[in-house]
């Protein structure tokens, strides 16, 4: 009984230790796609869609978080500002950065650069509890890595990573860590970046109810 404690014991620990690596390389990998996103952020100007985001901060400085839905963006590539109020707030950081001298167009890619770093690990930590180390190392890298992100987050300017990588903690929160109220608010916030998240919550509901 005692050699089987044992062996046990050392398993756990060999285990958690591969976990640590594993979950290590993914961080390192995510990091470098981060850095590399980082200097096209600041290289480029990125789509038609920086032009409408720096109009939209622009608006958020002049009327406020909630004014601004009284703004007319008619002549701004035709494009209506139909936002949920929490990216009003999202646009006054943002604007707090521009005074500080780091411009928009980085700082709006940047953050969504480093939301990709996030998903990647939680990637990682949601398919290592559901299947072998290393597929969910390789999941982990593929998402942290992913030339797509690197479009996305990098070059076009969306916050679209940033609701990605709150759902991923939402549900990781609630689902796995039991955590409900912090689960919770996370999928708070990804509702409060765009609506598209809001599909998540009936699967959610119905594996709670099921579990």
């Amino acid at each position: 009984t005692v050699r089987l404690r044992m062996v046990m014991t050392h398993a756990r620990r060999w285990t958690t230790t591969n976990s640590e690596r594993a979950r290590l390389v993914v961080l390192l990998v995510g990091l470098a796609a981060f850095l590399a996103k980082l200097l096209i952020a600041m290289g480029t100007y990125g789509t038609q869609d920086i032009g409408t985001w720096m109009g939209f901060a622009q608006g958020v400085a002049q009327r406020g978080p909630v004014g601004i839905y009284g703004i007319d963006f008619g002549s701004l590539n035709g494009t209506l500002y139909n936002h949920p109020p929490l990216v009003g707030y999202y646009l006054e950081v943002l604007n707090k950065l521009s005074q500080w001298g780091i411009p928009l167009r980085v700082t709006i890619r940047a953050l969504s650069s480093a939301a990709d770093v996030a998903s990647g690990v939680l990637v990682f930590e949601i398919l290592r509890r559901r299947g072998s180390l290393l597929r969910s190392t390789l999941s982990g890298i593929a998402v942290a890595a992913s030339p797509v992100l690197f479009l996305i987050s990098g070059y076009h300017g969306q916050t679209d990573p940033l609701f990605v990588m709150l759902v991923l903690l939402g549900s990781f929160l609630i689902i796995d860590k039991r955590m409900a109220l912090l689960g919770g608010v996370a999928l708070g916030l990804a509702i409060g970046v765009k609506l598209v998240p809001i599909v998540v919550l009936p699967p959610i509901a119905v594996y709670l109810v099921r579990h």
